[in-house]
């Protein structure tokens, strides 16, 4: 069994890398992904609600970018990946921001989304 945290890593250096199959195969089927980042965002489920919410995100920039600053254990297999964005939208605003996304393990699949 692997590491919750070497779970983590291998599906955003997956999603980075464009190798979406690897990066979902992360995911529980029944992922639980919060999209209400969105104005008329929602709480779905399935590896569709996860393609179907970064696309959106993707559509929204000319240019986006995404690196992995850590990746942290923890405990009880829970993780916690610190990511940088930068980009400018379509409507001109630059982004540099830092976030941090939590996923909880159980090994693998992942039964929390991350992307």
């Amino acid at each position: 069994m692997q590491s919750s945290v070497v779970v983590v890593r291998g599906m955003w250096e997956a999603f980075l890398g464009q190798d979406i199959p690897a990066a979902l195969a992360a995911f529980d089927p029944d992922v639980e992904w919060d999209g209400r980042n969105f104005p008329d965002g929602k709480v779905s489920r399935g590896h569709q609600a996860v393609l179907e919410h970064v696309g959106r995100w993707r559509e929204m920039w000319e240019g986006w970018e995404v690196t992995i600053e850590d990746v942290i254990d923890a405990g009880e297999d829970r993780v916690l990946t610190l990511i940088r964005e930068r980009g400018r939208s379509k409507a001109g605003i630059e982004m540099d921001e830092l976030h941090a996304t939590r996923g909880q393990g159980r090994q693998d699949p992942l039964p929390q989304g991350l992307l």
